[in-house]
């Protein structure tokens, strides 16, 4: 009788010591994959900040780039940037560069993030983890419209 409770008492030991365990690394586990992410998306932001900077400097004009979704003018010419692939099919981007090759406007998302830029001058040590907006629930603040 005593080494049935005796085995009973080692196996629901395991059991909460596994329990506990978990409970510190699953957490740990969630954020560090998180993170990976959120990496990847700032790195394929500043993969189209230079692949549009290249391109532009093939046309030296004002332009839009995006992939086929996103805000366009009549003073722009709106063009899909050409062999640039990314891992995650769910991106969405728009970029402006005026005739300076400035970038003035930079909105992207995969649906979970996006990074926003309004401005003058975009630089690429200027998109950065911390300006990343977290948009998992549908708070995009990029406005969507078609462009041909």
């Amino acid at each position: 009788m005593n080494n049935k409770f005796s085995i009973f008492l080692d196996i629901f030991l395991l059991v909460i010591f596994v329990l506990l365990l978990s409970l510190i690394i699953f957490p740990k586990l969630l954020k560090t994959i998180e993170k990976s992410k959120l990496e990847t998306f700032v790195a394929n932001t500043q993969k189209l900040y230079r692949e549009s900077i290249n391109e532009y400097n093939k046309v030296k004009t004002n332009v839009i780039y995006n992939n086929g979704i996103g805000a366009s003018t009549l003073n722009y010419n709106c063009n899909k940037i050409p062999d640039l692939s990314f891992n995650d099919k769910k991106i969405i981007y728009t970029i402006s560069i005026d005739k300076f090759g400035n970038i003035t406007n930079l909105a992207i998302t995969n649906g979970i993030y996006e990074y926003i830029y309004e401005g003058n001058e975009l630089n690429l040590e200027d998109i950065t983890e911390d300006k990343v907006t977290n948009i998992k629930f549908g708070n995009t603040n990029i406005s969507l419209s078609l462009c041909d």
